[in-house]
């Protein structure tokens, strides 16, 4: 069955729908995942003096 025929909305709809969910999904994910992960992980190098060249090294 599909989503269409679930909701009996026409198919614009529902495809609107589905497409601002998913932006809302993805939003949030942002917002509560990445980001404070991403500052987490910036403090954490800066505090070890850690910068761009560092990470780009090769270890040999």
């Amino acid at each position: 069955m599909s989503w269409k025929a679930l909701f009996k909305v026409p198919l614009s709809v529902a495809q609107s729908v589905a497409h601002k969910f998913v932006k809302f999904l993805k939003d949030a994910a942002i917002t509560n995942i990445w980001l404070p992960c991403c500052s987490k992980t910036v403090e954490w190098e800066k505090s070890r003096w850690i910068h761009a060249k560092d990470k780009c090294t090769e270890f040999s």
